[in-house]
């Protein structure tokens, strides 16, 4: 047999959670459902929108960081894209406000990406005219320098709003006591694991989007279909988790080794 020894459980559960995970997939390609229909709005996105009003109201540029460790070719892509997603996002309300707006990047190969992100909104707003390029800056994929050129950026147009939302390191934290002697909000949110990265956030921000709150915020504000599918199936595989967690913990109080002897198989 093909599948090793003491192994048979883990197999059984592997191929459930694929189910799972492909089932919504499927069920989005036959247009037998609309994830983006089912996936609830994060209370991140509110403090978002209320803080790019708040910009709005003073008079106040807006200033959005995709990370120090924005890559599009490695395991920082997807908080690369998930942050391009929120980006949009938030490139769309301030064009319609006619807030400014200033991005920056750690990596010089997401620049070019984050440049189309913003132009494209502002041309969806009907605001192409007001787009400038030169606010959307990259200094170097070194971690001093980019440090510097964001506390120069962030010193010279005082933004009512601070987002940094990608594949984000220490820099909102760092930067967290000077937002707020400015004035601002910082709102953060990474998908880089780690209790350093997550702590730090959690201290230094007034909203924090943690972990995959970050995909599921690119997810519903994109509206794709693909990648509310993916949401939505991977929150059955965790359902299906804390099920059998569960069941397990009744069965142990029970004194039933059946759940037991199973993944004993």
């Amino acid at each position: 047999m093909f599948i090793i020894a003491g192994r048979l459980s883990t197999f059984v559960i592997f191929i459930t959670i694929l189910i799972l995970v492909f089932i919504p997939l499927f069920l989005t390609q036959r247009r037998k459902i609309k994830p983006q229909e089912k996936l609830q709005r994060l209370a991140a996105l509110d403090a978002i929108d209320e803080n790019l009003a708040r910009a709005a109201e003073m008079g106040r540029p807006i200033m959005f960081g995709l990370g120090a460790y924005a890559r599009l070719k490695d395991d920082s892509s997807t908080q690369t894209m998930a942050g391009l997603d929120i980006l949009s996002y938030v490139a769309r309300q301030a064009a319609a406000a006619d807030t400014p707006l200033f991005c920056s990047t750690g990596q010089s190969e997401s620049l070019a990406a984050m440049t189309d992100v913003v132009e494209e909104a502002y041309r969806a707003e009907g605001k192409a005219d007001h787009f400038d390029a030169k606010r959307c800056v990259w200094w170097s994929d070194a971690w001093t320098q980019y440090y510097i050129g964001l506390t120069g950026l962030l010193y010279d147009t005082k933004p009512a709003t601070v987002i940094f939302s990608g594949a984000v390191s220490w820099e909102a934290a760092q930067l967290s006591t000077e937002i707020h002697d400015l004035g601002g909000v910082l709102i953060g949110g990474t998908g880089r694991y780690g209790a350093a990265n997550q702590s730090l956030m959690a201290i230094g921000s007034d909203y924090h989007i943690i972990l995959e709150e970050m995909y599921a915020a690119s997810a519903y504000l994109s509206k794709d279909p693909i990648e509310c599918a993916t949401i939505l199936g991977q929150d059955y595989s965790k359902f299906l988790e804390i099920g059998l967690i569960i069941i397990g913990f009744i069965f142990s109080l029970a004194g039933v080794k059946l759940l037991a002897n199973f993944l004993l198989m």
